[in-house]
């Protein structure tokens, strides 16, 4: 029997919030966070570019037991080394997907910081051999290949307003349709 007064001990690098789904071949379900960092009085986004593909924000999977807003916290201390960022919440996407011929159902929770020059200049990122960070220009952000397309539709909006967005990609439709 098990003493339920013992604490859980937790390892580092487990518990990400990513589950396969039973009863769909390669279905997954992610629970993640976004980090919308603007500069220049929202002028400008931080994102992230996969090598050769598109963008995206920054940010990543929340653990098992960490509140949301934590998430995106540790995802600014780990992506850019910054931490007593003034993250607020700003809405939420359910996201529908295909990665080949993985289906996905992500909910993604958005936090978003206005930086001030301090706070920019104290941002430090590392480069992977797969992901770069710069600043993007909003206009640019919402003319280019920014992903989710929800979000890039509503990247101007989510600066200043709480959004519950939900969008269903051209394939994940398609596989639907096709049972």
């Amino acid at each position: 029997m098990t003493d339920t007064n013992e604490p859980v001990r937790w390892r580092q690098g487990k518990g990400d919030l990513t589950l396969d789904v039973s009863d769909i071949e390669g279905a997954r379900f992610n629970f993640r966070v976004a980090i919308l960092l603007y500069r220049n009085d929202g002028r400008d986004v931080m994102l992230h570019r996969e090598k050769g593909s598109f963008h995206f924000l920054p940010g990543g999977r929340i653990k098992f037991g960490e509140p949301a807003a934590q998430a995106a916290a540790r995802e600014c201390a780990e992506e850019f080394t910054i931490t007593g960022l003034n993250l607020e919440f700003a809405g939420q996407i359910e996201n529908f997907f295909m990665a080949g011929t993985r289906p996905f159902h992500e909910v993604m929770q958005f936090f978003r910081a206005h930086l001030t020059a301090d706070e920019v200049n104290r941002i430090r990122h590392e480069e992977s051999d797969s992901t770069t960070a710069h600043w993007v220009p909003i206009d640019d952000a919402v003319a280019g290949d920014l992903r989710p397309e929800a979000v890039r539709r509503n990247l101007v909006r989510l600066r200043d307003e709480a959004l519950f967005l939900v969008h269903a990609d051209e394939a994940w439709r398609a596989a639907r349709e096709r049972g």
